[in-house]
């Protein structure tokens, strides 16, 4: 007979409106990252090269907070492929350091 709504081996039953959201919920996170980078190299001109520079870098950045992103997604349903795992946490440090990268131009051409 199965018991219904008790744990089985001390492991608590997760509901599928869970089940289903928390790929989501985790992906969200370096996406909002992105987004962010993506919206400043819209902001940014066009006008010299250091604009340009910053717009390459920081669309870089965006770009590797994405794949994070997709890594985290596809690694919380699929949670046996590590390779995942791997791939979504070199790309989000990836993007973190060409995103400190940019501030550090920034800072510098301001304060410099």
């Amino acid at each position: 007979m199965k018991y219904r709504g008790t744990a089985v081996a001390g492991v608590a039953e997760e509901s599928p409106a869970k089940r289903h959201l928390e790929p989501i919920d985790n992906a969200s996170k370096p996406a909002f990252i992105a987004g962010i980078n993506f919206t400043i190299v819209v902001l940014l001109g066009n006008s010299t090269s250091l604009e340009t520079a910053l717009r390459t870098i920081l669309g870089v950045s965006g770009l590797l907070f994405l794949f994070s992103s997709l890594g985290v997604f596809f690694f919380t349903v699929y949670h046996t492929r590590r390779w995942l795992w791997l791939l979504s946490s070199l790309t989000f440090l990836a993007g973190l350091i060409a995103s400190i990268f940019a501030t550090a131009i920034v800072v510098t051409v301001v304060f410099g």
